[in-house]
């Protein structure tokens, strides 16, 4: 990594070369010092681009963190009789007069 000498004690929240920097060195203490998996730190860096965004300097230029691929899922159920679905009010009338 290449030191950018306009980063140097300029204002991150200003200057474009060091919202780079902060963003790059907060994904680094993410990491490293809060130990966050991939998805939590992609959605901090996310948070930092809305700031940024919203303070006119564009997003900051961090590669994000590749996620795992998800095992697939189970299909649901997509039957309308249900073990657990309450009984329409017809049904409840039959079995309350079966009784």
């Amino acid at each position: 990594m290449v030191l950018d000498e306009r980063a140097l004690g300029a204002d991150p929240l200003a200057d474009l070369a060091a919202r780079d920097y902060a963003a790059r060195d907060f994904k680094r203490f993410l990491k490293s010092e809060r130990a966050l998996g991939p998805a939590s730190v992609n959605l901090a860096l996310a948070a930092v681009d809305h700031l940024y965004r919203q303070l006119g300097l564009g997003r900051a230029n961090v590669r994000r963190e590749s996620l795992p691929v998800a095992a697939p899922r189970a299909p649901r159920a997509t039957s309308s009789a249900c073990c657990c679905a309450r009984p329409s009010a017809p049904a409840r009338v039959i079995a309350r007069s079966s009784c």
